[in-house]
């Protein structure tokens, strides 16, 4: 997020100050303070840029009172009613297209009830906390499924509070708001929420029919009633102890991770040190170097994409994984790097959706403390066309004492275990002419996405240029869907007034000839010609 140390600092020190009556009268849950006091990353998640940090203050004191108020950090399973999983209405499921986490709610299964709206709150809390713990900065999508939904399903006051939790409470944790298959009875509540919001707010808000929900998630990882694979019937609405993790399976050299290392002579396995990490005499597989001296070989990777700074690992690239194809049949490959900056070591884990297709070296080891540690995948023969379906977990955790054994990772807490996800991508080895007008002489040089030159980075130029037009293609096509979307709102709107009007014109027809008949043909010709007549010389104008 870029935030930057005296940033956080700021915001500490003037909450501590500004609240400080609130503090001492224990407004707050002290494992909430302790946590913002000590973890920079907690603190980060309350700072939405460096203009803001005034109102990073007030948003520590509005989330901590929120989370003491509803007892946030002692929620479990074991707190909410079975009536409330049975209703499976709320809960985790797969990732977007940009590889972040989805949290459904199924709009049909609720009903406004007011007896119940704690309970509800409360469980929409227990899930968006769960995924909060699991990595602060892994931004998550919430997407309210309102297929089949009708008004007895409208609870404007649970909306308000989902919004309000991305506001104020989780204030930087919400990356997109998906809004599948709104009924057109829902548009005058829409037309009042969207009068809660601020712009900022209102950009991050959605719209998806079923014809174009794919833009955002992978049909693989959609429901089948919106077109895709996956089946509702198979979710795991409780939480497990593996979390989503699970779906993520262990990669190597093309079996089951193992911890022996490599330069053993006799090829017993053994529990590496501290010291050592697996394959550490491989020098073909990961260097290990100071952050200083830290260098990614991206030789066969098109762009640099920054890098994300998580609780335990700084890993670089930040979100994606690039394959370059190569002419000569060598194996597209990326690096992931992983610096350690804390004072203790921390052992880490790669996996992948894709176990067969990818060479991963090594996938699991140890970064010692101020060490960059480089990890290599190579992606198989046959592939290429495949890659921007899989997905990449990294997974790191703390480590003491002299050993590391591959057993931690199943018996530690799942919210001691940092995750951060990335997703694959696919691109071509290009050619360029290229303008260099350098010092020597030289004009003109040949350079490619899979070597570049040193100076110019002529592929990263490339993979970024593709990236914008990509990006900006994408964008024209999110506002001419809104578009759409509007104009079918108007439709809808006019063919309202349509049937209204033409049902008001059949009540008059039927009125017309009910009085004609009713009323008798003399009569009824009196009164028609009445306004027109009424000084003729007639039985009904004799006033005259």
């Amino acid at each position: 997020m870029g935030v930057s140390d005296a940033e956080i600092k700021y915001v500490r020190e003037n909450f501590e100050k500004k609240y400080a009556d609130k503090i001492s009268s224990d407004t707050y849950d002290e494992r909430d303070l302790r946590r913002l006091r000590t973890d920079n990353v907690y603190a980060t998640t309350f700072i939405r840029g460096p203009d803001r940090l005034d109102e990073g203050v007030d948003l520590v004191h509005e989330s901590l009172r929120f989370r003491k108020e509803y007892g946030v950090n002692d929620l479990t399973e074991d707190s909410f009613d079975q009536w409330v999983w049975d209703k499976r209405a709320l809960f985790l499921h797969n990732r977007t297209n940009t590889g972040h986490k989805i949290l459904y709610v199924r709009v049909k299964e609720h009903k406004k009830d007011a007896s119940k709206i704690l309970e509800v709150k409360k469980f929409f809390i227990f899930w968006l906390e769960m995924s909060f713990r699991a990595d602060p900065l892994e931004k998550v999508v919430t997407f309210f499924d309102m297929s089949e939904a009708g008004l007895s399903n409208l609870d404007m006051e649970f909306i308000r509070f989902i919004l309000t939790c991305f506001k104020l409470y989780y204030p930087t944790f919400l990356e997109k708001l998906l809004i599948y298959e709104m009924p057109w009875i829902f548009n005058a509540a829409w037309r009042v929420i969207k009068t809660w919001l601020s712009q900022e707010a209102l950009a991050r808000i959605k719209f998806a029919t079923k014809s174009d929900i794919q833009s955002y998630i992978d049909k693989d990882q959609l429901f089948e009633h919106m077109g895709g694979t996956a089946k509702l019937d198979e979710v795991e609405y409780r939480p497990t102890g593996g979390g989503d993790s699970a779906m993520f399976s262990d990669t190597s050299d093309g079996r089951r991770v193992t911890f022996s290392d490599s330069s053993d002579v006799d090829g017993s396995a053994h529990t590496p040190t501290l010291a050592t990490s697996p394959n550490a005499n491989n020098n073909a597989s990961h260097r290990v170097t100071s952050p200083k001296s830290s260098r990614r070989d991206r030789n066969a990777s098109a762009s640099e994409s920054g890098h994300f700074t998580g609780r335990l690992l700084t890993i670089s690239p930040a979100d994606e994984l690039t394959f370059v194809a190569d002419e000569s049949g060598k194996e597209p490959y990326d690096v992931i790097t992983l610096t350690n900056t804390l004072m203790h070591p921390i052992a880490f884990k790669v996996k992948t959706t894709a176990p067969e297709k990818y060479r991963v070296r090594p996938s699991t080891g140890v970064v010692k403390p101020g060490e960059a540690f480089e990890v290599y995948v190579y992606l198989l023969p046959g592939y290429m066309n495949t890659v921007e379906r899989d997905k990449f977990l990294v997974m790191a955790m703390e480590v003491t004492g002299d050993t590391y054994d591959v057993s931690l990772w199943k018996t530690a807490p799942k919210d001691s275990i940092m995750e951060h996800r990335m997703r694959c991508v696919a691109s071509n080895n290009v050619d360029f002419n290229v303008n260099l007008a350098p010092e020597g002489g030289m004009s003109r040089t040949h350079a490619s996405a899979r070597g570049g030159y040193k100076g110019g980075g002529i592929g990263q130029q490339a993979a970024m240029a593709a990236s914008q037009a990509k990006s900006f293609l994408m964008g024209k096509l999110d506002t001419q869907m809104e578009m759409l979307i509007e104009s079918n709102n108007q439709l809808r709107r006019r063919m309202g007034y349509l049937i209204i009007s033409h049902v008001v014109f059949f009540i008059l027809t039927l009125l017309f000839f009910g009085a004609f008949f009713c009323l008798g043909e003399d009569l009824f010709s009196s009164y028609l010609y009445f306004p027109f007549g009424y000084c003729v010389s007639n039985s009904w104008s004799r006033r005259c």
